[in-house]
């Protein structure tokens, strides 16, 4: 935990970003679907079936006010956890044709998020 805080920091600091994600480095699925769910509140996960258009993606953000990101584990989620996920207010999102490493998907994910929701506030 400490070693990402410290890449977090460095990170922001090299891209001069005013805000820094805070990183959970396991958390069980239960736990995070029940985390907030209030307005303004996306959920995006990471995962090979989801979206990828960046439309849909980007009009997913448009009113957040939070933005929670899940990554799964490299073996990916279970049926069960999938179907969990889908009753929820959970937006699928498509990072590679093929399976990241955990790691890289999480760099993937917030790379993602950072770079749309920039483009949408420079848009709008």
């Amino acid at each position: 935990q400490d070693r990402w805080r410290r890449v977090l920091i460095e990170s922001c600091k090299q891209s001069q970003r005013p805000w820094m994600p805070l990183v959970h480095s396991s958390i069980d699925l239960a736990e995070w679907i029940s985390g907030p769910s209030d307005d303004g509140v996306v959920n995006l996960v990471a995962h090979k079936e989801g979206e990828s258009r960046s439309a849909v993606i980007e009009e997913s953000l448009v009113e957040a006010k939070q933005v929670r990101l899940l990554v799964g584990p490299e073996g990916g989620l279970s049926e069960s956890e999938f179907a969990r996920l889908h009753q929820t207010q959970t937006t699928m999102v498509s990072l590679s044709e093929g399976v990241l490493r955990v790691e890289a998907a999480a760099v993937a994910l917030t790379a993602l998020v950072t770079q749309t929701l920039a483009h949408s506030r420079i848009g709008s």
